[in-house]
């Protein structure tokens, strides 16, 4: 359920489907439109594009809603024991409980969302692994100076948006560039 409003808050769109709500994507979509000075095209032409977002959350910026008279959050409903059959009609009891969760996202200041769109994935490892390696050949203690988090033999993780995911690490190993 997480997951799912996690995505709307990005790819909701009430001109694909009336029941969600408008999300970011549909809303900093066009760089001719009022707010496209808030969208930087990275240039990308891939398939796997992704995008980062830069939000600033509050009363008066960007912020969830939920409808007057509801509660903030998930509600769990518990329905206690249910009696219901399995495909062969054989008889047995099973918990039911309902989850809802009435959200909604509120654009009140345009000029406090951005977004860089278009970034080529694949594009992106690879600089930063080129940038790496040069990094890596330049010192001799094969560790990169200016960054306390990235040294040879080490994991450096990638956290950008996939669409079925909200963030998706992804691993890449540095040990092979010290030689």
């Amino acid at each position: 359920m997480s997951q799912e409003v996690a995505s709307k808050i990005i790819y909701g769109n009430t001109a694909d489907d009336p029941e969600e709500f408008m999300g970011l994507a549909p809303r900093f979509n066009d760089t001719t439109a009022a707010n496209g000075g808030q969208i930087i095209d990275a240039g990308g032409t891939g398939s796997d594009n992704t995008s980062v977002w830069f939000v600033t959350w509050g009363d008066n910026q960007c912020q969830l809603l939920y409808p007057k008279g509801t509660q903030a959050g998930v509600q769990r409903e518990d329905h206690g024991e249910q009696r219901v059959t399995d495909d062969n009609g054989n008889a047995y009891y099973a918990k039911e409980e309902k989850f809802t969760w009435h959200v909604g996202l509120a654009v009140k200041d345009w000029r406090y969302v951005s977004r860089i769109a278009n970034i080529d994935v694949s594009e992106m490892l690879r600089a930063l692994l080129r940038c790496t390696t040069s990094c890596v050949k330049r010192t001799t203690n094969c560790r990169i100076a200016a960054s306390p988090v990235v040294k040879c033999a080490s994991t450096v993780t990638v956290m950008y948006w996939k669409r079925w995911m909200l963030w998706q690490p992804m691993q890449v190993r540095l040990t092979t560039l010290c030689v």
